[in-house]
């Protein structure tokens, strides 16, 4: 679509939407009608009927969209084969000027999609094809004689006689194509980077009515629609409403970005919240506000139109009595419209119809949108509100009810504290839903634990039930979160809020107590098994400071597998799994003054070794806390390493299976030495290797023992070649014998930092060890190749020993522990060892 460079500081400055688009239609109007004079003769422009369709017919321009145009002559119908000898026919001289009408078009700069068809063949065309028979709804004439007079009756006449199941299977079909596009394309209402033309809340919804509106009234026009009482006014001005910003959205973005953009990427916010008018008034752009804003209107889009399509899409049936003496229409429950007058009403319509296994009709989620915009905030201390609360959110069988709440805005009127988080980002790396969304999908996770889920989760989760902790547990998986966006730590301010919204929904005070303490803690446990040994008892008594008793640990359990597992497809990792139970079993043996169980490493080791003599001597390598904190697969890795010392190898390298698809294990052994770590990592780093996980250790015999988990995949998500593996062995033989110098790290072409969220670095001292002479440093910073190297190289220069090391990754962000012992003679204090890792990693990064 043509443009001009001024284009976002007309959108900047304030012009109106349609102003702009119209200047945009007008300018690719007159290009198109340039080239077709210029290139096409007159006697060929007699016969041939010039169409816009699609988003150019319907005079929606976008300045990277493509202008889609349809010529139709008078001609036979036929196969696309013999397409251009059936123009020839029909009007000799047509196929050459066709050709040089759209190298003119292409010449101007203009995206095209053409098409060149016979009548006959057109009107067969949009009966046999969805996507041209939408695109014909949307058709306008440009130049030529009148073949089609009225396109949008053509269209209609054509679907009826030609389409299976007429008009009304076309609307069907499109209704039931709007659901499936919002399940593939994931719900831009709810993304943090949103899909701003066909995901739930894109402008295809709003295309989507259009279509079937044309199709079942005659006419695109919803102010119409609205007098001839079809909808109602109010809908119609939200929807349009609605739709004007997403589509200026659209607008801002691919003026931004210079290119057909229908993704809203991080980096492109920033200069469309800009355009869309959000700032401070200096300048600087309010990212957040705009996205919130933008959050709103693309569920208004979503919600309104689903609410008349499911009314168009299928002939009107009249309500009939069904049980419990509901209106229904099919499966969904219609009310009348002065039925909803009080939240005690909405309580007793939201159960009636959970009991009775129906669903809301559209229509009454429109009534109960009206009653949540009417009803005071005092509401939601009165006895209805909690009766309401109570059934969606603290009862096992609330979960419809809590997604009508939701859809019907009634949330935030019973959790007002609620109002905040919707549509708030969380621009924090690993996220992908916003704020409200994710608390929703957390209780989901709770919901939908099954066999499928790892034992000791179900375990907990019985126990929890057992004990009639659940509703607590509920309320807090639901709201553990809501302290976010008010500025300080999100769990002490949601800590707060949570003993006051449990106290509305009836919750007794011991039961208000558990609610708000895991509110309070609910990252403790993710944190801990992640960034520490969780087999180290040091850990473990840490994390039973804070965690009173198996009824506290239970309901931690589930609330951290919720929280983990709803954040985004990308956590839910097979080796987080398997830290967190790990943690839970050694808190659980903790509790109960029992000592680590060490058969299952024992018998892998055995398995290793060969004979029980071999074992012994391979088990006694490393302490049993160290053996306890690997995972299985890990202490087969290990094992055969230390099996290969054993042996009288001075280095050995070893392959393991990692404990997700897509990563490689690979264990390194041989005499440990000042700045190993650094040139085993940078060997990694020079391959193109992605440590994501590593576990390092010095035996009692002064073996250096490193396992690393390495990224299998490229940045496209294939898997990496096996020649790619032989050459990151090689490497790491000769790092671990010393034989090469230290490689420096081979950077990947990767998204500018301005693509992703910001990564604060952070380094804190984060523990003493005075019986193993160690001090503990936590590094967070965003991931990069040869990281773990640079580190490796700062403890040194800082005269600092790795004794040990846990390498996590989240996203974009490291999160690195290191276990160091002072080797020099002149001591750092930690706060010196913390100031000087975080300027080099500054000075690195800058």
């Amino acid at each position: 679509m043509p443009t001009s460079p001024p284009l976002l500081d007309q959108l900047a400055r304030g012009d109106a939407l349609a102003d702009v688009q119209q200047r945009l239609v007008d300018a690719a109007d007159a290009l198109t009608r340039a080239a077709y004079h210029e290139a096409v003769p007159a006697v060929v422009r007699e016969r041939i009927q010039l169409l816009a369709v699609g988003g150019y017919g319907r005079r929606e321009a976008f300045p990277h969209a493509d202008l889609d145009i349809i010529l139709i002559y008078d001609g036979e119908d036929g196969d696309e084969a013999s397409a251009p000898a059936r123009l020839e026919h029909a009007c000799p001289g047509a196929t050459e000027a066709m050709h040089a009408f759209f190298d003119a078009l292409r010449d101007r700069g203009a995206r095209i999609a053409p098409r060149v068809r016979a009548l006959p063949e057109h009107r067969r065309l949009i009966a046999a094809d969805v996507t041209i028979g939408a695109a014909a709804l949307d058709a306008r004439a440009l130049e030529g004689p009148p073949l089609i007079e009225r396109p949008l009756e053509d269209a209609r006449t054509a679907l009826a006689t030609g389409f299976g199941g007429g008009v009304t299977g076309f609307c069907e079909l499109i209704h039931r194509g709007v659901r499936e596009r919002h399940a593939r394309f994931g719900g831009t209402t709810h993304l943090l980077e949103p899909q701003l033309k066909m995901g739930r809340g894109g402008l295809r919804d709003g295309h989507a009515v259009w279509w079937t509106a044309g199709l079942r009234f005659g006419t695109h026009d919803l102010t119409k629609l609205a007098l001839d009482e079809h909808l109602l006014e109010p809908d119609r001005a939200a929807f349009d409403a609605a739709y004007r910003f997403v589509a200026r959205t659209r607008l801002c973005a691919h003026a931004a970005s210079q290119w057909r953009n229908d993704r809203l990427a991080f980096a492109l916010q920033p200069a469309v919240a800009r355009a869309m008018g959000f700032g401070d008034g200096h300048g600087q752009p309010d990212v957040q506000a705009f996205l919130s804003a933008f959050y709103e209107h693309a569920e208004t889009l979503a919600t309104t139109s689903l609410t008349w399509l499911d009314d168009w899409a299928s002939p009107v049936d009249l309500p009939v009595l069904g049980p419990d003496g509901l209106l229904t229409r099919g499966e969904r429950v219609v009310i009348e419209a002065d039925a909803l007058g009080s939240l005690a009403d909405a309580a007793d319509l939201m159960l009636a119809i959970r009991d009775a296994g129906l669903h809301p009709h559209p229509e009454t989620f429109a009534r109960l949108r009206e009653l949540a915009s009417r009803t005071p905030a005092r509401e939601a201390l009165g006895e209805d509100a909690r009766r309401l609360l109570a059934a969606a959110v603290l009862e096992s069988s609330g979960a419809p009810i809590l997604r009508w709440l939701v859809e019907g805005g009634l949330l935030p009127v019973l959790i007002p504290e609620w109002g905040h988080l919707v549509g708030h980002a969380s621009h924090d790396v690993y996220h992908v839903f916003t704020t409200d969304r994710h608390l929703l999908e957390s209780l989901a996770v709770l919901d939908a634990i099954n066999d499928e889920t790892p034992g000791f989760v179900r375990r907990a989760h019985q126990a929890v039930v057992g004990r009639g902790d659940e509703p607590a547990l509920r309320l807090a998986t639901l709201v553990h979160d809501i302290g976010k966006g008010l500025g300080g730590d999100h769990s002490i301010i949601g800590a707060g809020m949570t003993r006051e919204i449990a106290s509305r929904a009836g919750l007794a005070p011991d039961a208000a107590d558990l609610a708000r303490w895991l509110v309070l803690e609910h990252l403790r446990m993710a944190r801990t098994s992640t960034r520490r040994d969780p087999g180290d008892p040091a850990t473990t008594s840490a994390f039973l400071d804070a965690v009173p008793d198996t009824r506290h640990l239970d309901a931690l359990v589930v609330l951290t597998w919720a929280d983990m597992t709803s954040v985004g497809p990308a956590l839910r990792t097979g080796w987080k799994r398997d830290l967190l139970a790990q943690l839970d079993a050694s808190a659980r043996r903790a509790m109960a003054g029992q000592a680590p169980d060490p058969a299952q490493w024992l018998e892998v080791i055995a398995g290793v070794a060969g004979t029980s003599e071999r074992a012994t001597t391979i088990a006694h390598a490393l302490p049993e806390r160290r053996w306890s904190e690997l995972l299985l697969h890990e202490v087969d890795v290990v094992a055969r390493l230390l099996r290969a010392r054993l042996d009288g190898a001075p280095t050995a390298v070893e392959n393991g299976i990692a404990s997700d698809p897509g990563r490689r294990l690979l264990g390194v052994m041989c005499l440990d030495r000042r700045g190993l770590l650094a040139d085993l990592t940078a060997a990694v780093a020079a391959e193109g290797g992605s440590i994501l996980r590593a576990r390092v250790f010095t035996t009692p015999g002064g073996a250096a023992v490193d396992v690393f988990e390495i990224d299998a995949e490229d940045a496209s998500g294939r898997a990496l070649p096996e020649r790619h593996w032989h050459r990151m062995v090689r490497a790491l033989e000769a790092a671990a014998a010393g034989t090469a110098p230290r490689a420096r790290p081979r950077i990947e072409a990767r998204l500018p930092d301005a693509a992703r969220p910001p990564v604060a670095t952070e380094v804190v001292h984060a523990a003493t060890m005075p019986e193993e002479g160690l001090e503990v440093f936590e590094v967070k910073t965003r991931d990069a190749p040869g990281l773990l190297s640079f580190l490796a190289e700062a403890f040194d220069a800082l005269q600092l020993d790795i004794v040990r090391s846990f390498i996590a990754v989240e996203g974009d962000r490291a999160i690195d522990t290191f276990f160091v012992r002072q080797v020099g003679e002149d001591r750092l204090a930690p706060t010196a060892v913390c100031d000087a890792l975080r300027q080099a990693l500054e000075a690195r990064d800058a």
